[in-house]
């Protein structure tokens, strides 16, 4: 019995591994993504131009708070920690922000010929983005919501 569990261990760590790496992955592509239209896009949002300051920022903050973690498990310092925490409280605040911005404009003009306009690609990028943060965190809220009350009644 105990060699299947040692097993089991085993294959849960490798995946939980797995899967740590591939979001890591995936949400670093995310933020240079980010990053990447926010500086080349910067003048493309003359209606509403903190849309393109808040990829920017938020990529490289993104950035940032993910690379920061991993570099830390070798030296485990309790400052970069805090600064992690920080970045997570201000990725928040930007994240309000940001759906602030770009909501205030909805629907935007893509027409560049037009006076206030924004560029199509950097105004999706930013409600969709938006958009899925939002999902995440009610999901993420829901799902604490769930363990907290069928986990811990009182019948456990």
């Amino acid at each position: 019995m105990d060699v299947e569990n040692g097993r089991f261990s085993q294959v849960k760590s490798k995946t939980n591994r797995a899967i740590y790496s591939v979001s890591l992955a995936v949400l670093l592509c995310l933020n240079i993504t980010m990053l990447v239209i926010g500086i080349l896009q910067k003048d493309d949002c003359p209606i509403q131009n903190k849309i393109p300051l808040y990829l920017l920022v938020a990529g490289a903050v993104g950035l940032l708070s993910k690379i920061l973690p991993f570099i830390n498990r070798k030296f485990d310092f309790y400052y970069v920690d805090v600064l992690v925490l920080l970045l997570y409280l201000f990725e928040f605040m930007w994240i309000v922000l940001g759906s602030i911005w770009v909501n205030s404009i909805y629907p935007p003009n893509f027409d560049p010929s037009a006076e206030e306009f924004c560029n199509k690609t950097v105004y999706l990028f930013s409600f969709w983005l938006l958009t899925l943060h939002w999902t995440f965190l009610a999901i993420t809220i829901i799902v604490i919501c769930f363990y907290c009350c069928f986990c811990y009644s009182p019948e456990n």
